[in-house]
């Protein structure tokens, strides 16, 4: 059984998720239509959440 994962394991995986995302973005086009403000959506959505998670680890 797989066990929960740690608060510095999904810190590291938010910080994993956002570099693929931007260089996925940074090699998009104006050719790939909505997907670079997708991308940049999801981008906004987990900006900070490492940082507020290691702040909430600390307390």
């Amino acid at each position: 059984m797989k066990q929960g994962l740690s608060v510095s394991e999904v810190m590291c995986r938010i910080q994993q998720a956002q570099t693929v995302l931007t260089m996925w973005l940074h090699t998009m086009t104006t050719d790939d239509g909505e997907a670079p403000d997708m991308v940049d959506a999801v981008l906004t959505i987990l900006d900070g959440l490492a940082d507020a998670l290691a702040v909430e680890s600390d307390k």
